[in-house]
């Protein structure tokens, strides 16, 4: 019976405003991945840019990737290209965890990625909150 005072709560989930959000946030909110009418999953790829200049690429889904690619890419890459700052555990279901969630850093980048998985609305897609963030302090500040 726990199970549905979590379900309620998750359904009124909405991306903070950004008055509530602090200077590392890059970006907060939900992403959903369901088959499209051709049958292929939705994938979606936001591009982050520093004083106009290619910062990072972020791509979600299809399904439960995600990949994480620095500069701006002019083509689509492969998820499981060396390229993908994420690493080879790209797809949110490769490590299972007690929380539910999981988080990927890029010290190169200074980005850190935190991912939860919740209950979709269809039993045929993929929800996630996310939560993008400049990290604390990335490793190549410390040098």
């Amino acid at each position: 019976m726990r199970v549905i005072p979590l379900l309620l709560l998750l359904q009124f989930f909405t991306p903070a405003p950004p008055e509530v959000r602090t200077e590392r946030t890059l970006l907060q909110g939900t992403w959903i991945s369901c088959p499209q009418d051709e049958g292929d999953y939705g994938e979606r790829a936001r591009d982050f840019t520093v004083h106009g200049h290619p910062w990072f690429e972020l791509h979600m889904g299809p399904r439960d990737e995600f990949a994480l690619f620095a500069g701006n890419t002019p083509e689509h890459l492969a998820h499981d290209s060396p390229a993908n700052k994420l690493g080879p555990g790209f797809h949110f279901n490769d490590l299972v965890t007690v929380a539910g969630g999981r988080t990927w850093s890029s010290a190169q980048l200074g980005v850190r990625l935190n991912v939860v998985a919740i209950p979709p609305t269809r039993e045929e897609c993929y929800a996630f909150i996310l939560l993008l963030e400049r990290d604390k302090s990335p490793t190549w500040a410390n040098r």
